[in-house]
């Protein structure tokens, strides 16, 4: 299994971002969550990403995956206050690119957690990953796949 963190695995921290989501969504509604990762190609997000809606898979959870930011801006300009709004939003880039969209959220009371983000207070909270222990073990693949 993959891990985070230093030992932490992707299975965990997406169950940690589910508790997160069952304590703030809304219990009588379906859930739709929109997971906003504009860089997929990245190892380290694909594995998250795909750990989060393996697990929102099993509680029913509509999961809508959006890779760009400008998307993000015109759909909650067009959705919220109306029934397709987010029950909640991951994001997994820097708060401050989508900041307007994220006002708009915090407005409308739906829960944002940012996923290897940044410090926001716009944000629940940011569950982030060890970015020099994913490089460590990344280059000692590449070395001993080179076979030095």
């Amino acid at each position: 299994m993959s891990t985070l963190n230093g030992g932490i695995s992707a299975r965990t921290l997406a169950l940690f971002l589910v508790i997160l989501f069952a304590m703030a969504a809304n219990p009588g509604r379906a859930e739709n969550v929109w997971v906003v990762a504009p860089y997929m190609e990245e190892p380290g997000t694909q594995l998250m990403v795909n750990a989060f809606e393996n697990i929102a898979e099993t509680r029913g959870w509509q999961v809508q995956l959006i890779q760009e930011t400008i998307q993000l801006e015109s759909l909650l300009t067009n959705v919220i206050g109306t029934e397709n709004q987010p029950d909640a939003i991951v994001i997994n880039l820097s708060s401050d690119l989508i900041h307007s969209s994220l006002e708009a959220a915090t407005v409308a009371s739906i829960p944002i957690v940012g996923m290897d983000a940044d410090d926001s207070p716009l944000l629940l909270t940011n569950v982030t990953s060890d970015a020099f222990a994913m490089a460590a073990e990344t280059s000692s693949f590449v070395v001993e796949a080179l076979e030095g």
